[in-house]
């Protein structure tokens, strides 16, 4: 079944290409820093790049369901939106924990405590299930086309909370640091 919203001939082309630089990118990068292999704050940012490639994957097979180029079947698309929105989320998560780990050494003492700082996760978790069901946070109607749910947006707050708490944390450490070398960090 073709899908009713297809995009712009071309366009999923260039978002294919784009998505794949970005992965392959990731990889070295990735690759590059296995001298650093066994350091806690490398393998936080590994997992965060892991990620990162997954929401890219999904996200260029999903372009390529709305242009037709793959079916559009409600199971798999539901598993594409489902692993992209919880990558997403992950993603923000162990961006916290990278930051956390290298700005604040927050969790050098009692690294078990960073499982508490997945409580977001968990609710996109539970939400992602429940949309499987009662399509909340996105689904697709009748003649094949996505659709938002009424809780659509949710699902990037709680991904985002978790940039923002960084973001933030980073920028307050930066203030009260008297060690120089420590604020460019």
């Amino acid at each position: 079944m073709r899908a009713t919203n297809a995009i712009s001939d071309g366009y999923e082309l260039l978002f294919l290409e784009i998505n794949i630089f970005c992965v392959v990118l990731l990889m070295i990068l990735t690759f590059l820093g296995n001298e650093l292999k066994g350091i806690r704050w490398h393998r936080i940012l590994n997992c965060c790049c892991a990620f990162v490639s997954v929401c890219f994957i999904t996200d260029a097979l999903w372009v390529m369901m709305l242009d037709g180029t793959l079916p559009m079947q409600a199971t798999i698309f539901f598993i594409l939106k489902g692993a992209y929105f919880f990558c997403v989320c992950l993603m923000g998560y162990f961006w916290f924990l990278y930051s956390e780990n290298v700005v604040n050494h927050r969790f050098e003492e009692h690294p078990g405590r960073m499982k508490y700082f997945a409580v977001l996760c968990g609710i996109e978790g539970v939400l992602l299930i429940v949309n499987w069901f009662h399509p909340v946070l996105f689904g697709m109607n009748q003649d094949g086309v996505y659709t938002r749910g009424p809780l659509f947006l949710l699902q990037y707050l709680l991904a985002y909370i978790y940039v923002i708490a960084a973001s933030a944390d980073a920028l307050r450490a930066a203030g009260k640091d008297e060690n120089y070398a420590e604020k460019d960090t």
